[in-house]
C-alpha cells in the first residue's frame, strides 16, 4: 500500500490539523509512525480511536471518508517507519481542505497522517 507518493498532498502530526491543497478525485489517507527495529510486524494498524475529518475550506462541506474494512490490515514498513492505510476520499473539486486528526497515540512513535496516492 502506498508509495513514495503517499504523502504528496501533505503530512502532519497526530493529534493535529492542517490545511492542504488537494486535487479533484481520489486521495488516500495513511497513518504513519516512527519506531525502532520492528522485525516482522505485518499486523500494524492505525489506532482504533483515530478520528479524521476533512472539510472543504470554501464551502465548509465535510467530505465522507471511505474507511478500509476493519478486517483487512494493509501496512508497509521500512526499517524504523510504518505506514497503515486508513481510507480514501473523493474530493469533489481541487482546492484547499482542512484535515483534522485525533487519536490516543504514544508521542514517542511520532504519529502522522499522510495524504496522497
Amino acid at each position: 500500500p502506498g508509495s513514495d507518493n503517499a504523502a504528496q498532498h501533505g503530512r502532519f502530526a497526530v493529534p493535529g490539523e492542517a490545511t492542504v491543497e488537494l486535487p479533484k478525485g481520489r486521495v488516500r489517507i495513511y497513518y504513519d509512525v516512527n519506531w525502532g527495529e520492528t522485525g516482522d510486524d505485518s499486523g500494524f494498524d492505525a489506532p482504533d480511536d483515530l478520528e479524521v475529518t476533512i472539510t472543504a475550506v470554501d464551502t465548509g462541506e465535510e467530505i465522507p471518508i471511505r474507511r478500509k474494512l476493519s478486517s483487512s490490515v494493509s501496512s508497509r514498513e521500512k526499517r524504523d517507519f510504518s505506514r497503515s492505510y486508513v481510507g480514501r476520499i473523493e474530493a469533489p473539486r481541487a482546492g484547499q481542505y482542512k484535515v483534522k486528526a485525533t487519536a490516543t497515540a504514544d508521542p514517542s512513535e511520532a504519529p502522522h497522517l499522510s495524504l496522497g496516492k
